[in-house]
């Protein structure tokens, strides 16, 4: 009797809709798959490897060729704006001082002899005493002058940055005693001193990627004129650089918020942004990639202490977008003109078809501008 009972009331409830799962079921066996409708960013996060480097970097750059016979610091250590780094043993400094000042005199005197000329032209021009053209050449030959008079002096101030010798612009061609002092003063030293332009902390080069060492000066090593001797790092805040794919980079935007994380900080969580993003893509792996950085302007003491250049990093790219209301593009039927959702009445189980205004759309999803709600539950597929 018992069995009958369940039988009958089993048959009393075939026609209901038992929804199980986010699926609903019908008495034809016909599975209607359902979801509730949520607003969710239209862009994902994007996730990218980097490496921490400073906020910022300075060169220092070697003056002469020579060979590093002192060094007053450690890679990695904080350097004070003038602090002796570098001595280098150089001969060719001597030579490289000694014509500097040469062309400094001949160029100061040069400059000298055309301003008096100039002086006279003008004043016989005024008297219509010599042709235009005679004065237009002096003029050019005076103005001449000043641009060699220039390069001149600013090339011996940037080399006497280097010895121990006052400002000589002063000097003329004409202090003859004064001259051969300094130039006899000179020759008894091969040695120069290289100092912090700026403060910061004192890095090693890496960016040789053909090289198995890193590129850093020490006792020892030879260097070339204008070779890179070391950067000086801001690292008051930290940066890294991330390669992105043509299929993401409109995706992406300047001043787009990052988080930067670590295994080797793994309670820190650093906040950030996008400050610049190359127009132009350059070969990664004969893939074209954009290069980004990415800023974190500044870091706590705390955070300091624990963070360090070279450092792996995992960077994940906030989307900017606003939340929309975003549903599988299966769940958008067409009649007519009009775009059609299912969506199932909470209170009777019974479906309904709801016209609504879509939007863009994705590989999988579809935006829908009007129409739904979050919270509504709506038929995916059947």
């Amino acid at each position: 009797m018992k069995k009958l009972f369940c039988y009958f009331t089993l048959l009393l409830i075939t026609p209901a809709v038992i929804t199980l799962a986010g699926c609903h079921k019908k008495s034809n066996n016909i599975q209607i798959k359902t979801m509730t409708v949520q607003e969710k960013p239209l862009q994902q996060s994007l996730y990218f490897s980097g490496v921490i480097e400073p906020l910022s970097k300075q060169p220092v750059i070697s003056p002469v060729k020579g060979v590093v016979i002192k060094k007053f610091f450690e890679y990695g250590e904080p350097v004070k704006k003038g602090q002796l780094l570098f001595t280098l043993s150089s001969t060719m400094q001597q030579d490289t001082f000694q014509s500097a000042l040469t062309d400094f005199l001949k160029a100061k005197q040069a400059l000298n002899s055309s301003q008096d000329k100039m002086k006279s032209t003008v004043a016989l021009y005024k008297q219509e005493i010599v042709s235009e053209d005679d004065y237009n050449t002096d003029k050019t030959t005076y103005y001449l002058d000043q641009l060699t008079y220039t390069q001149a002096k600013n090339k011996l101030d940037e080399i006497l940055k280097y010895h121990h010798i006052d400002n000589l612009s002063s000097l003329s061609i004409s202090d003859t005693a004064t001259i051969n002092r300094i130039l006899k003063s000179n020759q008894q030293s091969s040695t120069i001193n290289i100092t912090a332009p700026y403060s910061g902390v004192a890095l090693f080069s890496n960016e040789d990627a053909s090289s198995t060492t890193d590129s850093r000066a020490d006792i020892g090593s030879s260097v070339k004129d204008g070779e890179l001797l070391l950067y000086i790092g801001d690292v008051s805040g930290i940066s890294s650089t991330i390669q992105i794919n043509e299929i993401n980079i409109n995706q992406i935007q300047e001043k787009q918020k990052a988080e930067i994380t670590s295994i080797a900080f793994p309670n820190i969580t650093l906040h950030g942004y996008i400050q610049t993003i190359d127009t132009q893509a350059a070969d990664n792996n004969n893939l074209p990639a954009f290069t980004a950085k990415i800023i974190v302007p500044k870091l706590s003491e705390k955070e300091k202490n624990s963070i360090h250049i070279g450092m792996s990093t995992k960077i994940q790219l906030i989307p900017n977008s606003e939340n929309k209301i975003m549903i599988p593009i299966s769940a958008v039927t067409q009649q007519g003109d009009d775009n059609l959702v299912t969506v199932i009445d909470k209170q009777s189980g019974g479906h309904k078809n709801v016209p609504v205004t879509t939007g863009q759309t994705t590989l999988n999803e579809v935006v829908i501008t009007s129409g739904l709600k979050p919270g509504d539950e709506i038929v995916v597929s059947h």
